[in-house]
């Protein structure tokens, strides 16, 4: 079970502060066992009333620079492509593709329904044959 939060009175909190109260007294009269509590509460209140900017919390944001595009081959042999490039092209999870060598590199088709892995080959030798004369 969770410990609920103390509601703290930051107005009277200041004020004893501001008077010169004795730590021990405004930790008693507050309920706060420990200095550090203290401390916090006493953060709070002068950040709440303005006194002290406020702190951000959580991460810093990372600056971003340019998105690699470079797709790895991971251990098991599973592509890496970063979501950037997926996102770019379009790509959603479970899209599937016919891998094939080529001069230039590797090239991915999207397998289709109607493409089998008999007539795969056909099709590739045929956009091979496009893609070379589209190189001439």
């Amino acid at each position: 079970m969770a410990r609920q939060k103390r509601a703290i009175d930051n107005k009277a909190l200041l004020k004893m502060v501001k008077d010169g109260a004795p730590q021990k007294e405004i930790m008693e009269k507050f309920g706060i066992k420990t200095s550090p509590q203290f401390k916090v509460a006493y953060l709070n209140a002068a950040m709440e009333s303005g006194m002290v900017p406020e702190v951000k919390g959580g991460r810093a944001a990372k600056e971003k620079g340019p998105v690699s595009r470079e797709v790895s081959v991971g251990k098991r042999g599973s592509l890496v492509i970063p979501k950037a490039v997926v996102n770019d092209l379009g790509l959603k999870e479970g899209d599937t593709f016919w891998a094939r060598k080529t001069k230039s590199g590797v090239s991915l088709l999207p397998s289709n329904a109607e493409i089998s892995e008999e007539s795969a080959p056909s099709i590739i030798t045929k956009t091979r044959k496009k893609q070379e004369k589209q190189d001439m």
